[in-house]
């Protein structure tokens, strides 16, 4: 039975291969068999493998060959693995080695294309590791490029997951809930581990404790914690829920499409109230158990908290209200005509500000910071706003909370986790 030799490099991801068959070599004369034998046994030395085909069979490169007696030859694979290769094994089972961003590796291992980042080229570093180089005018903050700084960096992702709301009982306990029923939870230290996954999109969090908090989210889901890492589920409505807030553990309201507005006393049971619109609500703010606000599509909706619902004013889109107390609160807006943020003194009438944010939140009248898509603003309180210029180009902001002046987080698109440290 006549064989077929065919001999590859494995550090080429395509040769051009050299066959040898006995009676190719039977009719060489003696000197060039000599010859032939030393080449064959120094390709073998230099690393190459020696691989006998079935006849007929595909090869490597994408040619066949033909046993000249019509047979089978005896088969010597070469396989790609920690021993034969020192770059990395490509998946047609190729050696190659391993410094090319669409094949980076080493040791044998598989290869793996490198990601694209925003404001940034994906690399292969000498080590064959991904890896990446912010582009001019971006430095790196984590694992994410960032214009300029002013004391934010970002936070490892969890998830390339959007995230959409951020709230802590303390500098040292935050949560961070997003689509997908995503919960993370941070004890301050940059790190954040996954906690219990409640399938449904999640778009609010709220705690009256660190042992006592909220998350609510898509088709009425209103999950409960005690702080220990684990959700219980209750769910009364069939409504998406947006906002999530309370004055204490026994005062707690979300709110919703279709104008859901609920209310719990903590005790696991929760009683839907009459808001007087149809219209989504999306976020909840109170200064006291006497004192709440809603704000939705249809503007914004006042409650001393005896269950009736009053609207305030003629100023149209809310997508958000908050405040430093009952006689300072600030409502965002969205669309031509109400994109401007409204503030009002408690008195139940409210003043265009002309700024344009999305979402906001202090420490004090004189410490206020904000987020308008894709920038995190700041102002002192004289009604001017500072644009901070903290951009990865990359997340659009939806969450923002703070423990205290100097201790902020801010959330968004694909996992984005924004800190300013204290």
């Amino acid at each position: 039975m006549a064989e077929n030799w065919l001999l590859t490099r494995p550090g080429a991801v395509k040769t051009t291969p050299m066959r040898f068959s006995p009676s190719s070599l039977r009719s060489l004369s003696g000197a060039a068999v000599c010859v032939a034998s030393v080449l064959f046994a120094t390709v073998l030395a230099a690393g190459c493998s020696a691989t006998a085909e079935p006849a007929g069979a595909s090869s490597p490169d994408g040619g066949a060959t033909t046993d000249d007696a019509g047979g089978i030859a005896p088969v010597m694979p070469f396989v790609c693995n920690v021993t034969t290769c020192k770059g990395c094994c490509n998946a047609h089972g190729y050696c190659v080695d391993g410094k090319s961003t669409t094949a980076c590796g080493v040791g044998g291992e598989s290869c793996q294309s490198c990601p694209e980042k925003q404001n940034a080229t994906a690399t292969c570093d000498a080590k064959r590791t991904c890896g990446f180089t912010c582009d001019a005018a971006f430095t790196q903050a984590g694992n994410v490029c960032v214009i300029g700084g002013n004391g934010w960096t970002a936070e490892p992702a969890p998830t390339a997951t959007d995230l959409e709301a951020v709230w802590g009982s303390s500098a040292s306990d935050v949560y961070a809930v997003g689509k997908g029923g995503t919960i993370f939870h941070s004890a301050g230290k940059g790190a954040w581990t996954a906690q219990s996954d409640a399938g449904e999109d999640l778009h609010g969090v709220w705690g009256s404790g660190s042992g006592d908090v909220y998350a609510v989210g898509g088709t009425g889901t209103i999950i409960r914690s005690t702080g220990d890492g684990k959700w219980k589920a209750v769910s009364v409505t069939n409504d998406d829920l947006y906002g999530v807030f309370g004055t204490g553990s026994g005062d707690v309201y979300a709110v919703g499409n279709h104008g859901t507005i609920m209310h719990s006393t903590g005790d696991g049971k929760w009683v839907v109230q009459t808001s007087g619109t149809s219209e989504p609500l999306y976020s909840v703010w109170a200064s006291a158990s006497n004192d709440v606000y809603v704000a939705g599509r249809n503007g914004i909706l006042h409650s001393t908290g005896n269950g009736k619902w009053t609207p305030q004013g003629t100023v149209g889109y809310r997508t958000s209200i908050w405040g430093l107390g009952s006689t300072d609160i600030y409502s965002p807006g969205l669309g031509v005509g109400s994109e401007y943020v409204m503030h009002s003194t408690g008195d139940g009438t409210w003043t265009d500000t002309g700024s344009e944010f999305d979402h906001i939140w202090g420490s004090g009248s004189t410490n206020l910071y904000a987020t308008n898509v894709v920038s995190i603003l700041h102002s002192t309180g004289n009604g001017t706003w500072t644009d901070l210029n903290v951009k990865t180009g990359a997340e659009t902001f939806y969450g923002l909370w703070g423990s205290g002046a100097g201790d902020v987080y801010t959330v968004g698109s694909k996992g984005s986790i924004l800190h300013l440290h204290p």
